[in-house]
C-alpha cells in the first residue's frame, strides 16, 4: 500500500475551503479533469482526468468545516482520500490531505512509484483550489478566463512579429537548399547494369593494386 500526505494553508476561512474542496456540482477549479459524472448526487461519482483516466469516488464520512473522507476505485486501485479541515490562531485555514492506495497487482504497484508522484498529485489538488478559495468562485473564474485569453493574445501578437521578421527567407530563398535527402520519397539514383559491372571492376582492381 502507497500512502502520503500534503498540506496547505489558505488566506480564508475553513468555511471557504470546505466549500470548494466537497463541492461535488462545480469543480472547475480542478485543472487535471475533463469532466465528473455523478451515480448519485450525494456519495457516488466518477472523474475523468484530462487524458481519460477514470477514478471513482464514495463518499464514506462528512463532518462539516472538519473532516472529510471519501474512498477510492479504479480498474487497478482501491483506497481512500481524508481531508483534515483546521482553524489557525490568525483565524486562516489549514487543510491536510492524506491518501492511502493499494494498487495491483503488486508489481504496478512497484512501478506506479515512477509514474504516478503520489505527493505531486495530491499538492496539484490543494494548490488548484487556492484562487477559488482565497478570491472566491466567481472572481477566481473570471480571472482564469482573463488570464487565458492574455496569453492566446500574447502568443498571437508573436506569431505576427515573426511572420513580419525581415530576416527571415521567403519560399524564394529557400529553394536554394536541396533538402530532398529529408524525404522519405527521395528516389535513389538510377544506375545500369553496365555502369554497376564496370564500377565494381574499378573498385577491384584498386584492391588488387593496393
Amino acid at each position: 500500500m502507497r500512502k502520503a500526505g500534503v498540506w496547505a494553508q489558505y488566506d480564508a476561512d475553513v468555511k471557504a475551503a470546505w466549500d470548494v474542496l466537497t463541492n461535488r456540482e462545480d469543480v472547475s477549479w480542478r485543472t487535471d479533469l475533463k469532466k465528473i459524472e455523478y451515480r448519485s448526487v450525494n456519495d457516488d461519482f466518477v472523474e475523468y482526468s484530462n487524458d481519460n483516466y477514470q477514478m471513482g469516488f464514495v463518499i464514506t464520512e462528512e463532518r462539516p468545516y472538519e473532516y472529510y473522507e471519501i474512498e477510492t476505485w479504479s480498474l487497478e486501485t482501491k483506497g481512500r482520500r481524508m481531508y483534515t479541515f483546521e482553524e489557525t490562531d490568525d483565524g486562516k485555514a489549514r487543510v491536510i490531505l492524506q491518501e492511502e492506495v493499494k494498487i495491483r497487482p503488486i508489481w504496478i504497484e512497484w512501478l506506479s512509484k515512477f509514474f504516478m508522484p503520489q505527493t505531486k498529485i495530491l499538492s496539484k489538488i490543494l494548490e488548484d483550489a487556492r484562487d477559488y478559495i482565497e478570491m472566491g468562485p466567481e472572481a477566481a473564474k473570471k480571472e482564469r478566463e482573463t488570464g487565458e485569453l492574455a496569453r492566446e493574445a500574447k502568443a498571437q501578437e508573436e506569431a505576427e512579429i515573426l511572420a513580419a521578421d525581415p530576416d527571415l527567407p521567403d519560399p524564394e530563398e529557400l529553394k536554394v537548399y536541396d533538402t530532398n535527402y529529408l524525404s522519405d520519397e527521395a528516389e535513389e539514383p538510377e544506375i545500369s547494369l553496365n555502369e554497376a559491372e564496370r564500377m565494381a571492376e574499378e573498385a577491384a582492381e584498386k584492391t588488387s593494386e593496393e
